[in-house]
């Protein structure tokens, strides 16, 4: 057999197995890159609320999450980020319950179970086809074998200078096998190198201290350092959240405040994510540390001021969710997000017609 055939044999199969893996996280990737917008759309009461004039002091917002949850434990906060957005407090961990604030009155909206509505199930069915951490493995693994599709389907759609016009058009006038073999063709040569980039985001957010690491090894560049940790005084109560909050008002006062994590033990330090105007990343990858007893600023990062591997790093996750060039990005997302469900029916559609012809010719 020789090495082309081979080579199509491994893109053949390797196609119609993985390649259905990776048809259903495409096109739950296209949802999801309007999912925000289509959640506060239908469910306007409690993720949008009027602008008021002035907001509710932090402390008093608190307090009503805690006096309407007193059995539960305020893991982390996400903050408005609009004149309509709410303060959404994450209880007990990442897939818990949601409380939802109203920003200027600070009155409780509403909960949710997030990871029982539907962009909770599309998020999870995305990253980890509903499986968990070995659902989130397999999809980690699969990334590797679909680059690996992508990189065989180029060596076999590549057949000389003199065919590359060819190869990347498409012939409607020889009957629909003939169209179908060149949109697979065309479609899978320009979606290779989107889809690579969309694959290899993907790769660092399941091995994300790992892919890290790796970049960090191969640019000579420093690993981020550990999160320090409180002063933790026998006998001291940790400060209000309410007065980390305006303490950290000082700290990089140009960037956005997008999220508050609250001490997960006596002897974590609270952490602020904040986001400068430069930062493509949607959370911003600027980090604010601070002692739960003193209000100490601890440590700080600041993403505009890092190396070119670690913002390469930052802009992974932007670009995954196409964030990086505004509304053109976000549609171009949608559309290579069903690029992988195109080229598995069209590939299957060419195993078939191959294998109908062939038993055709031994009959």
């Amino acid at each position: 057999m020789s090495p082309r055939k081979i080579i199509l044999k491994l893109h053949l199969y390797l196609g119609l197995t993985v390649g259905l893996l990776f048809a259903l996280i495409g096109v739950t990737g296209s949802l999801l890159v309007f999912s925000e917008e289509f959640d506060r759309a239908l469910n306007p009461s409690i993720l949008s609320v009027p602008v008021g004039q002035s907001k509710a002091d932090y402390g008093a917002v608190e307090s009503a999450v805690i006096a309407s949850f007193p059995d539960e434990k305020i893991y982390r906060i996400r903050l408005p980020r609009d004149s309509e957005d709410v303060y959404e407090f994450w209880m007990n961990g990442s897939e818990g319950l949601r409380v939802y604030v109203d920003p200027y009155t600070g009155r409780v909206l509403g909960s949710r179970d997030y990871s029982e509505t539907f962009r909770g199930r599309l998020f999870l069915l995305h990253t980890t086809i509903l499986g968990g951490e070995w659902g989130k493995s397999i999809i980690g693994i699969g990334a590797f074998v679909f680059l690996a599709i992508g990189i065989s389907g180029l060596v076999l759609w590549w057949r000389g200078l003199r065919n590359v016009k060819r190869g990347l058009s498409i012939n409607v006038r020889s009957g629909w096998k003939r169209a179908n073999f060149d949109v697979h063709n065309a479609v899978g040569y320009f979606a290779f190198f989107l889809l690579s980039i969309n694959i290899v985001s993907g790769i660092y957010l399941i091995f994300n201290a790992t892919f890290e690491k790796t970049v960090n090894r191969l640019t000579v560049t420093e690993d981020r350092p550990p999160a320090p940790l409180s002063t933790d005084v026998a006998g001291r109560a940790p400060l209000p959240a309410a007065e980390i909050v305006e303490r950290v008002g000082r700290v990089f006062p140009d960037a956005e405040a997008t999220w508050f994590y609250i001490p997960a033990s006596p002897q974590a330090a609270y952490m602020v994510r904040k986001k400068f105007p430069a930062e493509h990343h949607p959370n911003g990858k600027s980090f604010v540390y601070l002692d739960q007893y003193t209000g100490e600023v601890l440590r700080t990062e600041n993403a505009t001021e890092v190396g070119i591997a670690t913002k390469f790093v930052n802009d992974l996750y932007p670009m995954h969710i196409g964030r990086v060039g505004g509304l053109p990005h976000r549609l171009l997302q949608v559309a290579v997000g069903i690029t992988p469900t195109l080229l598995l029916t069209t590939g299957f559609l060419i195993w078939r017609n191959r294998s109908r012809r062939s038993q055709k010719n031994r009959t």
